[in-house]
């Protein structure tokens, strides 16, 4: 009965679409010639083998009998895969047969692909991890523009997420909302890059088209690439970027190679090599945040709504002086609405909301705290694109007081190119315009004559600008140094 039920689906399907049975018969046909080899036999992997020197490496690998097949017969990789499951649904997930591959592998390396065709496939697998009776060893995670329908939480690894800034397939910018969810996970740091001039699609060698126009138009101030002032990566720049993000992450966090560590630790920019046209520097197409591991961080504020603007996560007060309006807002996700000062602001964070016409200062005291343990005093912050006076950027100095009476003050800017105007029209009519939470890193060692064990006061004075407007989160002492 199930057979004869579902062959009068499928004829009723066909119709639909104007098929025949015969048709659709030579179709399978088709697409089983062409894409299986039922001739293929062990016998010429020996032979292929007998051929070259050079590294082989097997793809379809799915059970334990085969993962020992292909090391017995001299073969130096294997893929998991069920060779996409779209194309042949109902296969077996690759993640649930790695352990048992892994196992039978005996020291081969071991690839993973199929099912994981996404940065929010990635998440996911990262997210999943932990609920196995049997946690994979994932060391790091990098999801290139990631979706996040599911508020995904990642914790276990070092992840890291980057955000095109001129996405028009994921133009609210989702990989920000899996960063601030997973603030404070057990695992390796966290690291969020805001990429200035990028799309989803440039990533690509085949999947090439400009995925802005799918929101905006060709002619947008800042992401129309046919705009006089368009700021866009050409595709062959975008895929040198990517190369470079990707390529040096990895070797760090799981090869432990130290050449890039200086960029991930956030004290160099990236190369010449991932600046348009092999220009350095290039220091304000790329803003990294990044979020320690919770052993390597001391929160001072994470600007809960409830608490935010009277005390610190200390517990001690926080004190607001000079700032014509300020208090707390927290933006949906999705369509980046929760913040009149800046709609669409697209990050799931609480966040202080600070404005002034004249010298104002954030106050937060923080008793004789001892920061030695750490080397970073950091913040995340975005400039409110709804206020027009923010048109020109902002700035603002952050000090520090110890209980000897000695005080240090530092111009943000110095350290950070994160207080920019977001650039672009309108986000409502089509345009770039958004604001994003973005870090402001000062080395602890730039607060000369300052007793890092003994800090009172900790102070955001906002005294650079006349006027303005800024929403900050995650003020926070980091240990991130090697």
């Amino acid at each position: 009965f199930q057979i004869v039920s579902t062959a009068l689906n499928l004829r009723r399907k066909g119709r639909e679409f104007g098929l025949s049975m015969n048709r659709m018969r030579a179709a399978v046909a088709h697409f089983v010639a062409t894409y299986s080899r039922p001739d293929l036999t062990w016998g010429d992997i020996a032979r292929l083998r007998g051929m070259t020197k050079l590294p082989i490496v097997l793809k379809g690998i799915r059970r334990a009998d085969d993962a020992r097949m292909a090391k017995d017969h001299g073969i130096d990789g294997i893929v998991v895969s069920n060779h996409g499951g779209r194309q042949v649904d109902g296969e077996g997930a690759t993640l649930d047969a790695l352990p048992r591959v892994v196992e039978a592998s005996e020291g081969l390396t071991v690839l993973l692909d199929s099912g994981i065709r996404s940065g929010s496939d990635v998440a996911k697998a990262l997210a999943l991890n932990p609920t196995r009776a049997q946690p994979h060893n994932i060391l790091a995670v990098f999801a290139l523009a990631p979706t996040d329908y599911t508020s995904m939480i990642v914790s276990g690894a070092t992840y890291a997420t980057l955000l095109p800034y001129c996405d028009g397939d994921v133009q609210n910018l989702m990989g920000a909302y899996v960063f601030d969810d997973s603030r404070g996970e057990p695992g390796g740091p966290h690291f969020q890059i805001l990429a200035m001039g990028a799309n989803h699609n440039y990533f690509n060698t085949v999947w090439t088209s400009d995925d802005w126009t799918l929101y905006g138009s060709r002619n947008e101030p800042h992401c129309g690439a046919n705009a006089a002032t368009s700021a866009r990566d050409t595709p062959e720049g975008q895929r040198a970027f990517g190369e470079f993000f990707m390529a040096s992450f990895f070797r760090y966090f799981v090869g432990g190679e130290a050449d890039y560590a200086a960029y991930w630790t956030g004290r160099s920019e990236v190369p010449a090599s991932a600046c348009p046209d092999g220009i350095a520097p290039c220091e304000a197409r790329y803003h990294l945040s990044i979020q320690s591991a919770p052993q390597d961080t001391l929160l001072l504020d994470a600007t809960p709504a409830t608490t935010a603007t009277s005390s610190n996560a200390l517990d001690l007060p926080v004190i607001l002086e000079g700032f014509s309006a300020f208090g707390t807002c927290t933006a949906t996700g999705a369509d980046g609405s929760g913040c009149e000062s800046a709609d669409p602001t697209f990050s799931t964070a609480d966040q202080l909301v600070l404005s002034w016409d004249a010298p104002a200062r954030y106050l937060s005291e923080l008793g004789r705290l001892d920061a030695r343990d750490y080397d970073t005093l950091s913040l995340r912050i975005g400039v409110s694109h709804g206020d027009v006076d923010n048109a020109g950027g902002q700035d603002f100095h952050i000090a520090l007081s110890d209980a000897a009476g000695s005080r240090a003050a530092l111009a943000a800017s110095d350290f950070s190119l994160a207080l920019f105007d977001p650039p672009g029209d309108a986000y409502a009519d089509g345009g770039a315009e958004k604001t994003t939470l973005n870090a402001v890193r000062i080395p602890l060692e730039a607060f000369s004559g300052v007793d890092l064990s003994k800090l009172t006061q900790l102070e955001l004075i906002f005294d650079q600008t006349p006027v303005g407007t800024v929403q900050l989160t995650d003020l926070m002492f980091q240990h991130v140094l090697p």
